[in-house]
């Protein structure tokens, strides 16, 4: 951050709320170049103890954070990369990082001998920080060993619409293994399954080992770890929920079937749920549309619904950025407020 040009004037204090008992001098700063943060024009600065204040009494402290620039970032990309473009909100300065790799390629093999190929969207500043975590799992047309393809529907749309929880967030995006491989080892166009008849698959464990290794980093804050997933995924993610409930403060199934004899655990999870409402590939009537009713039947009101009305399967691009409506809240607000 640059030095900031100002005019300082000098005021002597004894005892002052700087909570020592020896002559504190608080310098007036006031700032005259384009650093800010809520549009801080002048502070005081305490030449003995170097805290900061926002009145002349130091009653009001501050820190040198609530004086940088609060950026609202877009991102342009390709496949590997692109431009990170912020501007401030308050003085509108503008900063660019360039050559950004957006989604890393990794690798993960797991105990079952699995390698995980996968993609991990990083916010710019970790230290000392802390970001919820999404895990991403795709549909059954993304699967295969390229590691880009999983991020082919969804995923990338909150980004190229600016949204702040995205950017400000972890995100895990694995790759399914080329077909026959699934997330879940069911037929979803039956609809919904029974759990106790489905064992985990070793492809979806194998992801759950990767979540494992993430959420105990220091950026991350293991009380807001969120599953989105889209078709195939959105299977995935009522499973993930109903085995590993302790993992997940919220999920979000896209045109995914689920576990229809879980209800008792499911009621008591924040699940945000879309659906086509003339889907025949996942069939809506027999997917979750049925686990709605299920879980409301069950006592269970942390569970919102949007049906599409009219369309079919492909959904996932206008749910992962839906905007709600006059019943049901805009899906990135309700799902960072929760935690676990």
């Amino acid at each position: 951050m640059k030095t900031a040009k100002a005019i300082i004037l000098v005021s002597v204090f004894f005892l002052s709320s700087c909570n020592q008992s020896i002559e504190h001098r608080h310098d007036l700063v006031k700032i005259t170049n384009t650093e800010c943060q809520k549009r801080i024009e002048e502070y005081y600065k305490c030449e003995t103890c170097q805290k900061l204040f926002l009145d002349e009494e130091a009653k009001e402290e501050i820190t040198s954070k609530d004086l940088e620039h609060i950026y609202t970032w877009k991102f342009y990309d390709d496949e590997e990369g692109g431009t990170k473009n912020g501007t401030c909100q308050y003085c509108y300065h503008k900063y660019s990082y360039l050559n950004v790799p957006m989604f890393e390629s990794q690798r993960f093999t797991s105990s079952l001998d699995i390698d995980v190929n996968y993609r991990v969207y990083t916010p710019f500043e970790t230290e000392g920080e802390k970001y919820p975590l999404i895990l991403f799992l795709h549909g059954s047309g993304e699967r295969g060993t390229d590691n880009i393809s999983q991020l082919k529907n969804a995923i990338k749309e909150p980004f190229k619409k600016g949204d702040q929880n995205f950017f400000n967030s972890v995100v895990l995006a694995p790759q399914c293994l080329p077909d026959p491989t699934r997330w879940v080892d069911c037929d979803w166009s039956l609809g919904n399954y029974e759990l106790s008849q489905v064992e985990e698959s070793d492809m979806l464990a194998s992801v759950v080992e990767l979540l494992e290794e993430y959420k105990d980093l220091p950026y991350i804050d293991s009380s807001r770890i969120y599953v989105i997933g889209l078709s195939m995924g959105g299977e995935a993610t009522w499973d993930l929920l109903a085995r590993h409930e302790e993992l997940f403060a919220a999920g979000v199934p896209i045109c995914g079937c689920g576990p229809e004899d879980c209800v008792s655990r499911l009621k008591d999870i924040p699940i945000y749920a879309f659906h086509g409402d003339k889907d025949t590939t996942v069939p809506y009537a027999t997917s979750t549309i049925e686990m709605y009713e299920l879980i409301k039947a069950a006592g269970g009101d942390k569970m919102e619904f949007v049906t599409f009305s009219g369309q079919g399967h492909g959904i996932w691009n206008q749910a992962i950025v839906y905007k709600g409506d006059s019943e049901h809240p805009a899906l990135s607000e309700w799902l960072f407020s929760k935690t676990k």
